[in-house]
């Protein structure tokens, strides 16, 4: 017999005398795997509300969980595929998450709204202090499996597919058929609605009531599962009734990842075997991952946020016309290089009289000082430019002419470079020459190279008459009666 071998009724009447009632709860397990740390995550989120911060952040982190929940509790049935980065992309709400869903999996999310609805219909219940009823449990389903038209039952002619009966019992049997050939059973089809009434009951028990919020999630998840109530859908109807005692006590759904369907089904499969333990566990630490999330998120929320610091290092460092500091001075060294050909070609067209000479040179440290409201040029600084004269004794003397650059240190672009004169007494009292981004960037306009030219030329102009001055100086001090002197 296949796996896909319909039952007979004698085969099926056999797999429901099976079955097993569901537990009452006090038979259910009521030790919590290491309460101590469930504890100290509820103490964590409390003192985290009891913050300043907004309900918004706690709502936000919650929110973040309830996607993740509402996400993978249909991949789990395969439904559709997803990996961590599309859960991430969903729950985070990312700027394209839908169509990055549409892209990767078509039928994804109109599963998924539904159950996001779903787990709307959680939060409503807890928030209103509405008991959990059969009449609630049925309309979950049938809100749950909305996108779902049919599911597919096994018949004496084989398998065929149905409408889906959303928000109705199971009318026919769906016991599984596993690998080995044997059989699964889910309580049979007349046992439902009484087993079913018999969970409301033991869900409104004091000792219910009473428990603790894991070994409540966990009875009523496995409960379900047990049951198996509906024609198909009762993994994410689980799971979502679960998360109401999870969310009513803490304020987090139960959250299964996708990539743990392995190691949650192989709980359950060993909670039907009579050890309930391992499935505690998994929704005990599964709660506990939950509240972590929550918790992270918030602590976040009270940190800077990464983009935020981005933006004010961005415009720390945005100096002028969308260029930053470090863009600006590779400018300025730009820059700083056309004075130098500038000067070259004046001191190259200069016809120096016999023991004068002149001396084209870089100076590679930064000035001392530089105008008021200006910076030295501190990215990959070129050395300014100069140029330094000579005269040969009796009438020995040297002047320089060196021009560095300076940037602005305002955001006014129509002064964002300064030519000066390095060894005027004072830079903010020299000849100076200012020039706006606009005149040298992209490139130096050739109105702002003939002011260049006229810049240095004055100068050049000043440091020979300097230099004229101190030779006269010199002839005179050796003897010589230099014309205009006495």
């Amino acid at each position: 017999m296949g796996a896909n071998d319909p039952l007979s009724a004698e085969e099926l009447a056999a797999v429901d005398a099976t079955y097993e009632p569901i537990p009452s709860f006090v038979e259910w397990p009521q030790e919590i795997p290491r309460p101590e740390l469930w504890d100290r995550a509820i103490s964590e989120l409390e003192s985290l509300k009891a913050s300043a911060l907004s309900d918004e952040v706690l709502e936000s982190a919650v929110r973040t969980a309830v996607r993740v929940a509402a996400f993978d509790t249909g991949a789990i049935e395969g439904l559709y595929k997803t990996d961590r980065g599309l859960t991430m992309t969903v729950a985070t709400q990312a700027a394209t998450w839908q169509a990055t869903v549409d892209a990767r999996e078509p039928d994804a999310r109109s599963y998924f709204e539904a159950q996001l609805e779903a787990y709307e219909l959680v939060m409503d219940v807890v928030t209103d202090s509405r008991p959990v009823t059969e009449v609630w449990i049925r309309h979950l389903h049938e809100v749950l499996t909305r996108p779902q038209e049919t599911y597919t039952v096994q018949t004496p002619v084989g398998p065929q597919e149905r409408p889906l009966p959303r928000g109705r019992y199971k009318p026919d049997p769906n016991h599984v058929r596993l690998g080995d050939q044997s059989t699964h059973p889910y309580a049979p089809v007349e046992a439902t609605p009484p087993e079913m009434a018999r969970l409301i009951s033991e869900m409104s028990s004091k000792a219910f009531g009473g428990a603790h919020p894991v070994a409540q999630a966990s009875y009523v998840h496995y409960c379900l599962a047990a049951i198996h109530p509906f024609a198909d859908g009762n993994g994410r109807v689980a799971r979502a009734v679960a998360s109401t005692y999870l969310y009513r006590a803490a304020s987090i759904p139960l959250v299964i990842f996708a990539d743990q369907r392995t190691p949650y089904l192989r709980a359950l499969e060993d909670a039907d075997r009579g050890d309930r333990a391992p499935f505690i566990l998994f929704v005990a630490t599964a709660a506990r991952s939950a509240l972590g999330m929550v918790t992270e998120a918030m602590r976040t929320a009270l940190a800077p946020r990464p983009a935020d610091a981005l933006n004010v290092l961005s415009s720390l460092l945005d100096a002028q016309g969308g260029l930053t500091h470090h863009e600006l001075d590779a400018v300025g060294n730009r820059l700083q290089d056309d004075v130098g050909s500038i000067l070259d070609e004046v001191l190259s067209a200069m016809d120096l009289p016999p023991g004068v000479s002149k001396n084209l040179s870089r100076h590679g440290g930064p000035p001392d000082s530089v105008p008021l409201g200006y910076r030295a040029i501190l990215s990959g600084y070129s050395g300014a430019v100069g140029g330094t004269f000579t005269s040969t004794p009796p009438a020995q003397a040297q002047v320089n002419v060196v021009i560095p650059v300076a940037v602005s240190t305002s955001d006014d672009d129509a002064e964002t470079f300064v030519l000066f004169d390095k060894f005027a007494a004072s830079p903010n009292k020299g000849d100076k020459l200012v020039l706006g981004l606009h005149d040298v960037y992209p490139e130096t306009s050739t109105a702002a190279q003939f002011r260049i030219r006229a810049y240095v030329e004055r100068l050049v102009g000043t440091a020979l008459a300097n230099l004229a001055a101190e030779a006269s100086k010199k002839l005179g001090q050796a003897g010589y009666r230099v014309e205009g002197s006495r």
